[in-house]
């Protein structure tokens, strides 16, 4: 019983911690927040009219402070490339941000909270799992005859592609976007450049811990042969967009694009590249 109580307490001592490490970070005003809302923290009593973000310290104590942008956000997006995607009109773009970071993120958004040993635990919704049958391929001629269409490997059309990726465009204006710059594959020979773009903190915490991250010289002139891009907020419409479900999972391998939306579930952002 006492190695249990002791376990406990180790575990409480490292969950407040890093709460308080959060705060700190806080306090010097290097986090960022989700717009129309309001941070609470136990670190001081003034008040803000700029970009606020809600956080809850586990002390108890409440305040209100303001949240400054990091330094590695882009309002213009312009060094990112998100114009060749058809990408604009975003609030804040971050780009490969720390792991404390992206948790500090996470928690402030409201997408998840610290367990007692400090992990950062989210609820996916629904889906807890993969979901095979909401996987299409795009059936196009650059690729239609390369793809063994079966029941896992379903076609949709290009023109439904192009509705949804239009729809998914107008869907993230306006709103902050978190990018993964990183590969797959260890070989440098054979290694695929990645591009994961989140909506959510959390999934981008997800792909920077599963990918393999690169140093500052190959994220200066980091090439994608994959972009993903994950908006679980996005949901489709079966009738409308010829799906299963209100879930997709959509690769267009010839414009080297997979369109995620409708599902929480983390691990589809992998998927893909059992494919590759």
């Amino acid at each position: 019983m006492k190695e249990v109580l002791s376990n406990l307490e180790n575990q409480e001592f490292q969950r407040q911690i890093i709460s308080k490490l959060i705060c700190s970070r806080l306090n010097r005003c290097e986090a960022i927040s989700p717009k129309n809302s309001v941070i609470t923290t136990g670190l001081s009593n003034e008040r803000f009219t700029q970009t606020q973000a809600f956080f809850e310290d586990p002390r108890g104590m409440r305040v209100e402070r303001e949240l400054q942008p990091s330094a590695k956000t882009d309002s213009s997006n312009s060094s990112y490339r998100l114009s060749a995607l058809g990408i604009s009109n975003v609030h804040q773009v971050y780009r490969n941000l720390t792991v404390p970071e992206l948790v500090e993120h996470s928690i402030m958004r409201g997408e998840g909270q610290l367990a007692a040993n400090g992990a950062l635990c989210v609820e996916t919704g629904k889906y807890t799992g993969r979901s095979p049958r909401d996987r299409f391929i795009v059936d196009e001629p650059g690729t239609r005859h390369e793809v063994d269409w079966n029941t896992i490997n379903r076609p949709i059309s290009e023109e439904q592609f192009d509705r949804l990726y239009q729809r998914a465009v107008d869907y993230i204006q306006g709103q902050d976007l978190y990018l993964f710059d990183g590969y797959v594959g260890a070989d440098v020979n054979y290694r695929f450049g990645v591009r994961v773009i989140n909506e959510l903190a959390w999934q981008n915490l997800f792909v920077h811990q599963l990918f393999r991250r690169p140093n500052s010289k190959e994220l200066a002139n980091h090439n994608a042969d994959f972009t993903v891009i994950a908006l679980p907020g996005l949901r489709g419409n079966p009738e409308r967009d010829g799906l299963h479900s209100e879930a997709f999972i959509v690769l267009h391998l010839t414009r080297q694009i997979v369109l995620i939306g409708g599902t929480s579930y983390a691990g589809e952002m992998k998927s893909p590249y059992s494919l590759c």
